[in-house]
């Protein structure tokens, strides 16, 4: 089952917390000599103010072969989740500061994020990182970005750098999303089943079984029905995966 498939974002913090927990996945990447595989831990921020709640996990890894990847990545990942707190504080200030306890129904605003560790080697590392705010009105809004690094020469890779040259990857996967969305065509707007379209830098993350294509909240379902995940087998994309991302899957 796929971490997010629970509906409902309203209750997303005390889902978060039941339900991402920090998971490492070991595998092989490339021709890669053996060595200490990498880890990654998560740094907590939790407090609440008559303003703001706050419940935020940001990802730390460390034993990378390469330090400056190591020190880019955990700069990186701790400055967006930082500047969520900020800017969702500077919010909840900037609304008080202006209407007082008029609005001290929506208080406190929220920042929520949470994180999964969905593969992690020496080589390459994998997370969904899920942010939620609430800074007033109906409800919140969650976001789902995910990392995928090579840990060696700290390349962001985009979802067509999984795939050979010439691979028509994104019709092999935009014709799997629509099977798997068809099977149960109730959580998703009517057009969405023949207007959904894949990109060469869609949203995705890798597992060892596979690579899990996302879509975020109103793309292709209502608010209701959240964020929406498919996984793609490797076993079904295999004649048109690169070599290094073959060497990461479980089985052929």
């Amino acid at each position: 089952m796929l971490w997010n498939r629970e509906p409902k974002i309203p209750v997303i913090m005390p889902f978060l917390l039941a339900m991402l927990l920090i998971t490492g996945v070991s595998g092989a990447y490339g021709v890669l000599q053996a060595r200490s595989a990498p880890e990654v831990h998560g740094e907590c921020i939790s407090y609440e103010t008559g303003l703001v709640s706050v419940d935020v996990r940001i990802p730390v890894i460390t034993g990378c072969d390469n330090s400056g990847v190591e020190d880019e990545l955990n700069e990186g990942w701790r400055a967006k989740l930082v500047g969520l707190i900020d800017d969702v504080t500077s919010q909840a200030e900037e609304l008080f500061d202006e209407y007082g306890e008029e609005m001290g129904h929506w208080f406190p605003f929220q920042a929520v994020s949470d994180f999964r560790v969905a593969y992690l080697d020496e080589g390459l590392v994998s997370i969904p990182i899920l942010t939620y705010s609430f800074t007033g009105g109906a409800h919140g809004m969650t976001f789902l970005e995910s990392t995928n690094i090579d840990l060696i020469t700290g390349k962001l890779l985009n979802l067509q750098d999984l795939f050979l040259p010439g691979y028509d990857y994104m019709e092999v996967i935009r014709a799997m999303v629509v099977r798997q969305m068809e099977a149960d065509p109730s959580p998703y707007f009517a057009e969405s089943l023949t207007e959904v379209t894949i990109a060469p830098d869609h949203s995705y993350y890798l597992t060892d079984q596979g690579i899990v294509i996302c879509f975020g909240l109103y793309e292709i379902a209502p608010y209701s029905s959240g964020i929406q995940e498919f996984l793609i087998p490797f076993t079904e994309v295999w004649e048109g995966l690169q070599p290094t991302i073959q060497g990461i899957s479980a089985q052929r």
